[in-house]
C-alpha cells in the first residue's frame, strides 16, 4: 500500500513537472520579437502587407471561428515540436519533445466541457479528465499572479 501511494506521487510529480514545462514554453515564446528573430524591417513589411488588404477579408489572426493547424517547434529549456489542431468546438494539442533523453508526448483534448490530458512517458501513459470551468479556475504549474 504504502509503495502504491510513492508510485501515485511520483506520477504526480512527473505530470506536475511537465504542465511546468509546457507553461514555460508557452511563456518563452511570447517574449519579445528579439528573441524571436524577427527584425524591425521584417515588421513593417508584415504592417505594410495587413494594410494593402484593401478587401474586407481577413487574414485570420483574431478570427478563429475556422478550423486550424498550428505548428510550433519547441527549442531551449526542451526540443520537440507542438501541433494544436482545431475543428469546430474541438481542441487538440499535442506535444513531442525530449527531456533527459526521455522522449514524452503529451495530448491534451477539449471536447464539450471537458479538458482530456493525456500523458506518455516512456511508453508509460496516465490520463486526467477536468471540467473545463475547474480547468479554467485552477492556478497551472508555473503560473504567476493568477487567482
Amino acid at each position: 500500500m504504502i509503495l502504491k501511494i510513492f508510485i501515485d506521487l511520483f506520477k504526480l510529480k512527473i505530470i506536475l513537472l511537465m504542465l511546468t514545462l509546457f507553461v514555460l514554453t508557452f511563456y518563452s515564446c511570447s517574449k519579445d520579437e528579439t528573441k524571436t528573430g524577427i527584425e524591425k524591417n521584417e515588421k513593417e513589411n508584415v504592417a505594410e502587407e495587413k494594410k494593402e488588404n484593401t478587401e474586407g477579408t481577413s487574414s485570420g489572426d483574431s478570427d478563429l471561428s475556422d478550423d486550424f493547424i498550428i505548428t510550433f517547434k519547441l527549442e531551449g529549456a526542451m526540443n520537440g515540436d507542438m501541433t494544436m489542431y482545431r475543428s469546430g468546438k474541438k481542441l487538440k494539442q499535442i506535444i513531442n519533445t525530449e527531456i533527459m533523453g526521455m522522449p514524452n508526448k503529451n495530448h491534451v483534448y477539449i471536447i464539450d466541457n471537458f479538458v482530456f490530458t493525456v500523458t506518455e512517458i516512456k511508453g508509460k501513459k496516465m490520463g486526467v479528465k477536468t471540467n473545463i470551468q475547474d480547468y479554467n479556475k485552477q492556478k497551472q504549474s508555473g503560473e504567476i499572479g493568477r487567482a
